[in-house]
């Protein structure tokens, strides 16, 4: 499975009741063998393939931050992000490590691109370059308008610090960033990096 021990402390601390002796699969296999595409986009940037997908993820209602939610149903207000939104970064060893370079290209895109993009309620945008790839999950019941400069930044510190300072260099091969934590909407979400 993708990023299990970078995922078992993140879940831990999303989820209060997050056990030990079963830690959760990656972002991508939590989205659910149901996941619905909604939207696919594919650009070029520094002559290499981008991809944006968005998709709807049935699986995430299970991974909801209920003490960070604002209820259960969905509601038709959105929340705004447009800074580095990481507090806790997590990093996993037991993965094939994206090439850098791959990973660059992505970051350079999202940033450039200056956009706003929507992540549905309990759903998931996955940018994807080469051997790279950068998800944010909305684990929320309402929508989350996400700035791609923000979201790039946020998976480059992560990716940096996992990938290219956690010593020694080379062995750290997946990321994951976490918000901080507060009470009411806008903070149920995860971004996961890794490889392809």
């Amino acid at each position: 499975m993708l990023f299990t021990t970078a995922l078992f402390f993140a879940f831990a601390l999303l989820l209060p009741a997050a056990s030990a002796a079963a830690p959760p699969p990656s972002l991508r296999h939590s989205c659910g063998s149901d996941a619905r595409v909604i939207e696919e986009k594919t650009f070029v940037h520094e002559s290499k393939e981008i991809k944006l997908v968005t998709k709807s993820c049935p699986g995430f209602a299970g991974l909801r931050n209920v003490t960070a939610s604002s209820g259960n149903a969905v509601e038709k207000r959105q929340i705004s992000q447009c800074s580095n939104f990481c507090l806790d970064i997590a990093c996993d060893p037991t993965d094939p490590q994206p090439v850098s370079t791959d990973c660059n290209v992505l970051t350079n895109f999202l940033i450039g691109l200056g956009e706003t993009v929507a992540v549905p309620p309990q759903g998931v945008i996955e940018a994807t370059s080469g051997t790279c790839f950068y998800d944010y999950a909305n684990f929320d019941t309402i929508e989350y308008d996400v700035c791609t400069s923000g979201f790039g930044r946020s998976a480059q510190d992560a990716m940096t610090d996992c990938l290219l300072i956690a010593p020694p260099v080379g062995t750290i091969t997946a990321a994951f960033c976490l918000p901080e934590p507060q009470e009411g909407p806008g903070n149920d979400y995860a971004i996961e990096i890794g490889h392809v």
